[in-house]
């Protein structure tokens, strides 16, 4: 998986791994369809090489294998290429111990589109993250033309660097009035920003949100910091 010309990521943060698992893939891969079909995943599965495949827009298998064991990747056709998640639902959390690492760890459900150059000058590629962001209900969101730090499982806070676009949800909205006075409303706490003539720059995360271990690189199994204001219950350790 170290073919690609890497040119970004679109992200995707949501809590409720359940929902997503049941019925959140589903209407994902629906609101790809409709928006941006060009992004719509095309061979799937476990390992590679990849035996499952996407024939024309058809997601049926798809759904069904990824209920069948959430823990699969899929792929697009150039400009867009690997698409990553992280599902912790009930259904991948109950293999664990109960003592497990994973366990003790405040976890995000996360999907990742990596994007090759070419498809940052997709005119649908913003509308696609709207779409996406409101039908999935994130509570961050965001497009970069980099390697978001923010990787795998864990969630501990908001990453720093140079995104395109975001869009920030529950519960973040009540920590951040600077987005909620500039972002634009897609939906009852969830605003989308990104840089205009009359604002050119994004705003400023607040200090207390940003993830305290950003620049150690990505997450990693044993961090235990968390941002100094993290919305969020942490699981008993």
């Amino acid at each position: 998986m170290t073919d690609v010309e890497t040119g970004g990521e679109l992200s995707f943060y949501l809590s409720d791994a359940n929902w997503f698992y049941e019925i959140g893939f589903a209407i994902m891969l629906d609101t790809i369809q409709r928006v941006l079909p060009a992004a719509m995943p095309q061979r799937y599965g476990q390992y590679e090489p990849m035996q499952g495949i996407v024939e024309d827009g058809d997601s049926t298998a798809l759904v069904q294998d990824f209920k069948a064991d959430p823990d699969i990747f899929m792929r697009a056709k150039t400009p867009f290429s690997w698409i990553f998640m992280s599902v912790p639902c009930d259904v991948v959390v109950a293999k664990w111990h109960p003592n497990h690492f994973l366990k003790q760890n405040f976890l995000a459900t996360r999907v990742e589109f990596q994007l090759r150059p070419k498809a940052f000058e997709t005119p649908a590629l913003l509308d696609l993250m709207k779409a996406l962001s409101k039908d999935l209900g994130v509570f961050y969101s965001e497009l970069r033309r980099e390697e978001c730090p923010v990787k795998g499982w864990f969630w501990r806070g908001i990453p720093t660097g140079t995104p395109s676009a975001i869009c920030i949800g529950a519960p973040y909205l009540d920590h951040w009035p600077e987005a909620c006075a500039r972002g634009v409303e897609l939906a009852k706490d969830l605003v989308f920003l990104a840089p205009t003539r009359v604002d050119p720059r994004l705003p400023e995360t607040p200090t207390e949100l940003i993830d305290p271990e950003y620049e150690s690189g990505p997450s990693v199994q044993d961090r235990k910091k968390y941002a100094p204001v993290f919305p969020f219950d942490i699981p008993a350790a």
